[in-house]
């Protein structure tokens, strides 16, 4: 006869294997948004960005409900994810390592505090166990970029500048694409790179039969 333990674990594990497909169909989404976005990028399309980013905002919001991302699980593709999540990390630095350039103006300035906030999210990522910190980094990502963006169009319009601007505002807005891009492959790399624990509630519950009445 089973005991309730091994019903809990059985629950458990059917639970965990739930949330993995309902990760695979979010990934499956990721690629989705990832396609459309760099044809959007590629023909610089101000519509198609648009929707692409409204894409990649309601994908990210059912990843976080269907894929009930949590700290603590097991990491089955370790290289993956620490390739995607340090290669993230290394890109938003190199937006800030563009604002000590001796040719960075306003521009690259005032992005390099929002590559700073991303990288600081991005670390927590790579070295987090589970797939929350990757997403909060992607969420972070996508919502920062709009209070930043917002003050740069308004400092534009406010004064015009004749002369040619610097190479580092050129550069500032490479980065900035390639980031935008890889948020999807970052939210992919976290829902299939790692795996719902079930193997230590049943140790819980056993403990908790042995304790007196």
């Amino acid at each position: 006869m089973r005991t309730e333990a091994q019903i809990d674990a059985d629950a458990l594990r059917d639970f965990a294997e739930e949330t993995r497909s309902s990760r695979r169909f979010c990934a499956v989404l990721w690629g989705f948004v990832f396609a459309f976005a760099g044809v959007a990028a590629m023909f610089t399309d101000g519509m198609e960005v648009a929707l692409s980013g409204l894409g990649a905002f309601i994908t990210l919001l059912l990843s976080l409900s269907m894929g009930k991302p949590s700290m603590h699980e097991r990491l089955d593709r370790p290289r993956l994810y620490r390739f995607v999540t340090g290669a993230f990390l290394a890109v938003a630095l190199f937006g800030v390592a563009l604002a000590a350039m001796p040719a960075a103006n306003d521009t690259t300035k005032i992005f390099a505090v929002y590559f700073g906030l991303v990288a600081l999210f991005a670390y927590r990522a790579v070295v987090a166990r589970g797939p929350r910190a990757a997403l909060g980094a992607a969420t972070i990502a996508m919502v920062a970029i709009i209070p930043f963006g917002f003050v740069l169009l308004v400092g534009c319009g406010c004064r015009r500048e004749y002369h040619e601007p610097p190479w580092t505002v050129a550069a500032t807005g490479y980065v900035l694409v390639v980031m935008l891009l890889m948020l999807p492959v970052l939210a992919i790399a976290a829902l299939v790179s790692f795996r719902p624990r079930h193997d230590f509630v049943p140790d819980a519950i056993a403990l908790r039969k042995r304790r007196p009445e």
